[in-house]
């Protein structure tokens, strides 16, 4: 059986002065020419070749990229292409090193809050990080919740003033509500404290602490991981993280010309000798009221970094699940070769005192709320009076 396979019409389309309008004959030679080119605007190229970039169309018939291809004209255009806004626009290039820099210190100061995922020892959520745009020195403090941003600011700034002897003059965070609130601003007004907020969805415009976030957490991973910590210890590794930076400033030729933040920032500089591996065993000295004849003198404990406003380390006891505050600590930083080093911190006074204090001060202790405490009482006994043989 024979099968008809129908087949298209073809036709070689030629190039008419005029367009024929209805009921007029078709050109004789519509049918018999060829076009070998096709003509068309520079805008209607840009259009037919998918919004092309008008430069690219250019080239394409310059360098003879592409056959039978010829713009007509090219007119100025009289504005941005809306399709090609609505299609293809971009994020604007941000310039990663700033503008200007501080000449002194509280010149400028970077804050941002950082959630996170687990919930510390002290019931903190929440990371604010504070640094001076002239030393970089670092602070860092724990909130339990945004609302507490302005008291930590307050608490922080009043801290730096007395610090450095120097007033505060700009801060500078992000369009996040803990710092954007008229609260805030009203407070920071009443200073005379300059307000900067970064614009919204741009964090790379208060990338300073953005950066040094990622640092401090970078090397409060590493610590945990070494010292076999959970994650809920991970303020005590950003708090210990923070003054290893300032103490070492990561690019300090460049950005300080050889002088660590803590000399910037105070004057004095930086003491190591008291920095131990975070999470190293240590040997808690057990204070003579608190121990009886028999009782050890020692307990085990985990280094997590310094006490806060005392010269004291402070130490994490993993049985009872409680905080130390001690000056007399041995510490066994292991290695090849374990090695003990008994560490007494001493201050250095300078009003006439020699510095001595009683053992009843020597240790504090902060437990973790609903935990018991440990008993550590003597057991009480009943004494009596002695009574004679010959009595009846």
């Amino acid at each position: 059986m024979d099968i008809e396979v129908p087949h298209p019409k073809t036709a070689r389309i030629a190039d008419v002065d005029v367009f024929p309008e209805e009921g007029d004959e078709m050109p004789t030679q519509a049918l018999a020419t060829q076009a070998n080119v096709s003509k068309a605007s520079l805008e209607m190229w840009h259009r037919q070749l998918g919004h092309l970039n008008h430069g690219t169309v250019e080239q394409l018939m310059r360098k003879g990229m592409v056959t039978r291809m010829e713009i007509t004209d090219k007119p100025s255009p009289t504005g941005p292409c809306e399709p090609c806004l609505r299609g293809k626009q971009m994020h604007a290039d941000i310039n990663k090193v700033a503008d200007e820099h501080s000449e002194v210190v509280l010149g400028r100061i970077f804050s941002d809050l950082c959630e996170q995922p687990t919930r510390s020892h002290h019931g903190y959520q929440h990371l604010a990080t504070f640094i001076d745009d002239k030393s970089w020195y670092v602070s860092v403090t724990g909130l339990h919740k945004k609302s507490e941003a302005l008291h930590h600011l307050k608490v922080f700034i009043a801290h730096a003033e007395v610090k450095t002897s120097c007033r505060m003059q700009t801060v500078r965070s992000d369009g996040g509500g803990e710092y954007d609130s008229k609260i805030v601003t009203a407070y920071l007004q009443e200073r005379g404290i300059t307000q900067e907020l970064t614009t919204p969805d741009t964090p790379q415009h208060n990338g300073v602490v953005e950066r040094m976030n990622r640092t401090l957490l970078n090397m409060a991973r590493s610590m945990l991981d070494d010292a076999k910590l959970p994650k809920s210890f991970w303020f005590e590794a950003v708090k210990y993280a923070a003054h290893i930076h300032d103490i070492h400033n990561a690019t300090p030729t460049r950005a300080l010309d050889n002088t660590m933040p803590e000399e910037v920032w105070s004057g004095n500089k930086p003491n190591v000798s008291r920095f131990r591996v975070f999470g190293t065993r240590a040997f808690v000295h057990i204070p003579k009221k608190r121990r009886t004849k028999l009782s050890a003198r020692s307990m085990v404990c985990v280094f997590v970094g310094f006490a806060d406003n005392r010269l004291a380390y402070q130490l994490y006891h993993r049985l009872s699940r409680r905080f130390f505050d001690s000056r007399d600590v041995i510490f066994d930083e292991g290695g090849p070769t374990p090695t003990l080093e008994w560490v007494v911190l001493e201050p250095d006074f300078v009003d006439g005192s020699d510095g001595s204090e009683s053992e009843e001060n020597e240790e504090t202790t902060h437990p973790i709320p609903d935990d018991p405490p440990l008993n550590t009482e003597r057991p009480k006994r009943t004494i009596r009076a002695p009574i004679r043989d010959d009595d009846p």
